[in-house]
């Protein structure tokens, strides 16, 4: 009977650790779900919104220029300019963009027209197509504004490697732009009073306009500094005296100017201006044989910019002939 008590207290204990163990298992495969999906909830946000950032950019991509309508009758026009690619251009302005047309009415640039507008210069709305950075193509700019003293021009540059027209900002700032085709420079000529002006010369260095030089100038030194004159040299051998003659521009301030390096070689004698004919005679002598340098300049004054200058190798030889040699 004793051992019949024993034996069930005995299986009785089993029991007891059997059902502790498998508490102590649920517990823990409850909490390592807690936990697990605790670390979802963490997750999942993160993982949605990136998702949904990424799709969603390019559906919000539009093109404003597919849903552009040219309206002849509501644009207006601005001329033509010849492309050396495309031919005879037409531009129009409408809904502040420039239309640019070819010869089949068929439209071949959209562009932003970059607030232009036709209030302030109605009389002027024309294009004025000019080589702008001397590539040998076309472009175009349009009067925007005009002041007492100064106009403003909104430029586009022919692209070649792009082939398009684009909006050049620097350029579109410079006050009273000039092109200057024989030296490949653009002049601003900047009014800072009736009778003054600031002038800034631009070069185009590496597709970028540059500064290269700024200075003051009264009207009168512009004016000078703007005319041509023909700067052929002409020589006419003498006896005692040889003449150096050059042509000149009458009734302007500016007249040519001679210096001589050395004046114990050469001697000027004597120097007039011939209204009837514009022309500047400059008489000199062989003192002693040897070579000296002659400079005439065409300005103001010697100390002035000029507008011209002509530099002379001048040999008195030994029989005191004299003979001249130009540098270039």
């Amino acid at each position: 009977m004793k051992k019949t008590v024993i034996s069930i207290l005995l299986i009785f204990a089993l029991i007891l650790s059997f059902s502790a163990c498998l508490n102590d298992t649920n517990e823990e495969t409850t909490q390592r779900q807690e936990t697990t999906t605790a670390f979802q909830q963490t997750l999942a946000p993160i993982e949605t919104t990136t998702l949904s950032s990424e799709l969603v950019e390019p559906q919000e991509e539009t093109t404003t220029d597919e849903a552009f309508a040219f309206n002849k009758a509501d644009a207006v026009s601005l001329g033509k300019i010849d492309s050396e690619i495309y031919g005879t251009l037409t531009l129009y302005l409408q809904d502040d963009k420039i239309v640019i047309l070819d010869e089949y009415k068929d439209i071949k640039f959209l562009l932003d027209a970059n607030g232009y507008t036709t209030k302030n210069v109605e009389s002027k709305v024309e294009v004025e197509s000019t080589d702008l950075n001397f590539d040998g193509y076309s472009d175009f700019m349009l009067l925007y504004s005009e002041t007492e003293f100064n106009t403003y021009y909104f430029c586009w540059i022919w692209n070649m490697a792009e082939r398009e027209f684009r909006y050049y900002t620097p350029l579109s700032s410079i006050p009273s732009p000039q092109v200057i085709e024989d030296e490949d420079s653009i002049l601003s000529l900047n009014r800072t009073s009736a009778t003054q002006m600031t002038v800034t010369t631009y070069k185009w260095i590496e597709g970028n306009l540059v500064a290269q030089s700024h200075k003051t100038v009264t009207d009168e030194q512009q004016t000078a500094l703007s005319e041509s004159v023909d700067s052929e040299i002409t020589f006419t051998q003498g006896g005692y005296t040889s003449e150096i003659s050059l042509l000149g521009n009458v009734g302007s301030s500016s007249q040519w100017h001679c210096r001589i390096e050395n004046e114990e070689i050469i001697s000027l004698v004597a120097s007039g201006f011939t209204e009837e004919n514009a022309q500047y005679t400059f008489s000199i002598t062989g003192m002693t044989p040897g070579t000296t340098t002659m400079i005439f300049r065409y300005a103001l004054s010697w100390e002035a910019d000029y507008v011209s200058e002509k530099i002379l190798n001048v040999t008195v030889n030994d029989d005191y002939t004299i003979s001249i040699v130009e540098i270039e």
